[in-house]
């Protein structure tokens, strides 16, 4: 049986197809701050959403966290990575530098990290449980909420997992 990967990005409070989903990795957002003379720090992003699903139970690869001890449903997001349009992604819009943000934008980096780690184990099956597995492979953000959420050491309902280490994530993922 194949399964598509899809990594998709949340916003809001309210967990929706296809995020809540246990077939997708859902992706949250962080904020990077400081400037060249300062060390660069993420902290979570106002604008990522994460929560609960109502609809969804958690997978198995997700029921080992201790967030789920007392909770019903899937939680997300799984990852996070850099969602601020402030210091978000540069691309070419019309001819024009521009810099993008949201998590309209970390999902598809995610998707990007999820390559490489495809290229160097290509037999290593669907990214959720191998990514909850995976803990060498992420900078735990433990600063910031999204709003309603607080960060957390470890998994927590505003930047999941955290971010990719991604040297670390190829390295890590079997």
């Amino acid at each position: 049986m194949r399964v598509r990967l899809t990594f998709t990005a949340i916003t809001g409070a309210a967990l929706l197809d296809p995020s809540s989903s246990p077939y997708v990795v859902a992706v949250g957002g962080t904020t990077l701050t400081g400037q060249a003379t300062q060390p660069l720090r993420e902290i979570a992003w106002i604008g990522g959403g994460g929560g609960y699903s109502v609809l969804e139970h958690a997978a198995a690869w997700q029921k080992s966290e201790a967030t789920f001890v007392a909770a019903v449903g899937r939680g997300v997001p799984d990852v996070s990575l850099d969602a601020d349009p402030n210091s978000g992604y540069r691309v070419v819009v019309a001819g024009k530098d521009t810099v993008i943000g949201g998590t309209s934008a970390s999902a598809p980096a995610w998707n990007g990290i999820w390559a490489r780690v495809l290229q160097r184990h290509p037999r290593v099956g669907f990214a959720a449980p191998v990514l909850y597995r995976s803990r060498a492979g992420f900078v735990d953000i433990t600063l910031g909420s999204n709003g309603i959420y607080p960060t957390t050491s470890g998994f927590d309902l505003t930047t999941g997992l955290g971010s990719a280490d991604i040297t670390a994530l190829v390295a890590a993922a079997h």
